[in-house]
């Protein structure tokens, strides 16, 4: 992705550094996808937390989305 080290200490996010994050984005909610058929094979008693966490984990995500991964602006977080 061309990414330097300088372009990830930086105010704003370069186009190379969006690039990196929009492909990483993709990458995670493949894995949130292929993940959540499996919290079936989990103990019972660890399901409910399991499925807290990916949908945490998640919805972080569709914030970044939403800011088109401008991460280094401001905190994305969870209220």
């Amino acid at each position: 992705f061309g990414v330097t080290p300088a372009m990830l200490t930086a105010s704003a996010a370069s186009p190379e550094v969006k690039a990196l994050l929009r492909f990483q984005m993709e990458r995670a909610q493949r894995y949130y996808d292929e993940a959540r058929p499996l919290i079936g094979l989990v103990d019972g008693r660890s399901r409910s937390s399991l499925r807290a966490l990916i949908e945490i984990y998640e919805t972080l995500l569709q914030r970044i989305r939403q800011r088109d991964g401008e991460v280094f602006a401001g905190r994305v977080a969870l209220s």
